[in-house]
């Protein structure tokens, strides 16, 4: 059995499960012919030549560098694009291994040999079917090479052809196993070749033609051997070689770029959650991803190109350049630039982050996409852009991160270009369409597979200009555990029909999902939601202006949620909660700013039976509820864990006693500051005598500008 392990997105390695439910040809599996000692030592001693060790070194969970080993082996492929290689897998030898002016290291014949990645030598690497390929020269002194036998797939008698495999197992000296081909399924050769680690990356060959090649074996699960065929290798490199082409992009010069801090609540975010593309600072969020002022002149994003300078170059009047992020001749005018590809491009992050200069990027569809990953941050900041249909037809079959690809795009107006895309293999939409201000409608996504996403914070944050959400309204979020800010200050959606099927059972984190959602009136479509998972919920319905009453939340089961900070502060109409009348709340420890500023807020009997008994913060709960005259469903709250009470009734005009609060048990050191400032016609505080606060209790300001009020003793004898 071959315990390889593979590249988890590779498209065998996902496909490797149902093979192996599938039965093959043979319902026994069929032996190899016996093997002489003759023939054994015979070909062991003919293609030792032929093979290597690839000796990698990686490092191990504690940072130390060790050694790890595949198998490679070397062929002639006598093709127009490259004539010679040594052939092994992508996850032995990936993108990371092929850079510019690194050495691949071999043991060939018992010596140490390395392969230097230079300007003229070719590779071809593809997590997809896991295989890489480097270009051998003369001047490599390898001295045997196989011949591929490309014909496997059009002649099905090739199965049970017997076959041998030449590897090092787990390292250790040269040896060969022998075996029979079983099926050829899925554009997979199955064999039962023994395999072990270290056996990654080698040659399928014809036991009877020896100098022949089937294919390249990648991984092994419960008896079955797999390997990928050299007639989807061939393909595969060819396709690269087309994608190998010039691409034309135009840019027009901009005098200045300057983009202000984009300025919102800092306690928005979790400051300990870093899933989000925001920081913290001096109460103003501004997105990693952007800077605040650049040249006008960006060509590309100085990450990418860090990364790609090897892969592309540019040329620009006829001239060839290396690649560079900013490039300070641009014309006035339209100014067109070429990319020359010369490897094929697995990373695609912040090809273009902050290129506002960027007008039009017809060529972009000669780009293949295939084989790309990571789509983070792609056009981040190019807010000049408005036309994406040159990539409507790109394959991100294989993308997982698209984390802020379009973010700040404001002139984005639909995303009809993306309608095909397939984004089954995305996990991180973090931001994806944030700031995107134009866009108006999400029909174009209606059939989007998000069924492996976990990260859906921040996806439609500031889309001010979307109505409704109803081309949602059957996408698969059940693996998702973080909606945070998803459409935070979408100010013109009206209500969330379009999320009621919605599964987010596995959701945690809620922060600021609706904030600023001004236009909001209605929820209803949350009722069947189940957010028995939750935690966070903080600012989830922040400033949403036009909220009256909290249907939608009736059945939620928020037992596990631990904070509950400003979850509906700012909600200036909301004057009726019975819908949190059965909230079992008793796992919460913070719920600062619960209801802040809810100014029409007058009956909060629903809040009678609240357990709160682990509660710990409860900081400008009702602050500025101007409301609110009767604390009464107040009377039998357990807050004797709670340590801070800062403003909790601050503000709250109408109040004109606290006799419900007289059997409070508080702490006596906790903290009480501006606790009933602003309390203008609150005249009898004797109920609070009881609680007997210590001197050590911050209490600054608790009854400032209480005109009613005088000689209040508040600390204990």
């Amino acid at each position: 059995m071959g315990l390889c392990c593979p590249n988890e997105n590779s498209y065998h390695y996902q496909n490797m499960a149902r093979i192996n439910k599938q039965p093959t040809n043979n319902t026994a599996i069929p032996q190899s012919q016996p093997v002489s000692k003759d023939e054994y030592q015979k070909l062991l001693q003919t293609y030792k030549y032929a093979v290597c060790k690839i000796i990698m070194k990686i490092k191990n969970r504690e940072g130390n560098e060790i050694l790890k080993t595949g198998t490679g082996f070397f062929c002639e492929i006598n093709d127009k694009y490259i004539k010679k290689a040594l052939f092994t897998n992508n996850h032995i030898l990936g993108i990371e291994n092929l850079q510019f002016d690194r050495d691949i290291e071999i043991e060939y014949l018992e010596n140490v040999k390395k392969i230097k990645i230079t300007d003229n030598r070719k590779f071809y690497t593809s997590i997809k079917y896991d295989y890489t390929c480097v270009e051998i020269f003369e001047s490599d002194g390898i001295k045997k090479f196989f011949q591929i036998d490309k014909s496997i797939f059009d002649n099905k008698s090739n199965i049970l052809k017997e076959i041998f495999i030449l590897h090092y197992p787990k390292g250790k000296p040269i040896s060969i196993s022998f075996g029979k081909i079983l099926d050829i399924n899925n554009n997979i050769i199955i064999h039962n070749a023994p395999t072990i680690d270290g056996s990654s990356g080698s040659a399928l060959i014809n036991r009877y033609n020896n100098n022949f090649v089937f294919g390249i074996h990648f991984a092994g699960e419960e008896g079955k051997n797999l390997a990928t065929p050299f007639d989807i290798i061939i393909k595969n490199i060819k396709n690269q070689n087309k994608s190998i082409k010039n691409i034309k992009l135009t840019y027009e010069k901009q005098n200045y770029f300057t983009s202000n801090p984009i300025k919102e609540k800092s306690e928005c975010f979790d400051k300990s959650d870093k899933s989000y593309i925001s920081d913290n600072s001096d109460n103003t969020k501004r997105s990693k991803s952007l800077k605040l002022n650049g040249s006008g002149n960006e060509i590309f994003g100085s990450d990418f190109v860090k990364n790609n300078k090897y892969n592309i170059k540019l040329i620009i009047d006829g001239e060839e350049h290396e690649l560079v992020n900013y490039y300070p001749l641009l014309k006035e005018g339209e100014n067109l630039i070429e990319l020359k590809i010369l490897n094929i491009l697995t990373n695609l992050e912040f090809m273009f982050l902050n290129c506002v200069s960027l007008k039009n990027i017809e060529g972009l569809e000669l780009l293949n996409t295939e084989e790309v990953q990571n789509f983070r941050g792609m056009f981040a900041g190019c807010t000049n852009l408005t036309d994406f249909n040159p990539i409507q037809n790109w394959d991100v079959s294989n993308g997982n991160n698209f984390e802020g690809m379009f973010l700040n795009c404001k002139s984005l107006k639909n995303l009809d270009a993306l309608k095909k895309w397939n984004v089954s293999k995305g996990n991180n939409f973090n931001g994806m369409f944030s700031y995107c201000k134009s866009l108006t409608n999400l029909d174009a996504l209606e059939n989007w597979n998000v069924s492996n996403g976990n990260n859906f914070n921040n996806m439609f944050s500031y889309c001010k200009s979307l109505t409704n959400l109803d081309a949602l309204k059957n996408w698969n979020v059940s693996k998702g555990n973080t909606f945070g800010n998803m459409f935070n200050h979408c100010k013109s959606l009206k209500d969330l029909d379009g999320l009621k099927n919605w599964n987010v059972s596995d959701g945690i984190q809620f922060s600021g999902m609706f904030i600023e959602c001004i236009s909001l009136k209605n929820i209803k479509g949350l009722e069947n939601w189940n957010i028995s998972k939750g935690k966070i919920f903080r600012f989830m319905f922040s400033s949403c202006k036009s909220l009256k009453k909290l249907d939608g939340l009736k059945n939620w089961n928020v037992s596990n949620a631990k904070d509950f900070t400003g979850i509906f502060e700012d909600c200036y109409s909301l004057s009726d909660i019975n819908a949190l009348e059965y909230w079992n709340v008793s796992n919460a420890v913070n719920f600062s700013f619960m209801f802040h500023r809810c100014i029409n807020l007058s009956d909060i009997k629903a809040l009678k039976n609240w357990n709160v008994s682990n509660g710990i913060n409860f900081s400008s709960f009702f602050e500025k509820c101007k409301s609110l005259k009767d604390l009464n469903p107040l009377r039998n709250w357990d807050v004797s864990k709670g340590q801070k009470f800062n403003q909790m009734f601050k503000s709250c005009s109408s109040l004109t006693d606290l006799n419900a609060l007289k059997n409070w048990k508080v702490l006596k050191i906790g903290y009480f500051k501006s606790m009933f400032e602003n309390c203008i016609l609150l005249s009898d505080v004797n109920a609070i005598k009881n609680w007997n606060l210590s001197e050590k209790a911050e209490t600054y300001h608790i009854f400032n500008n209480c005109p009613l009020l005088s000689n209040i003793k508040l600390f204990e004898d």
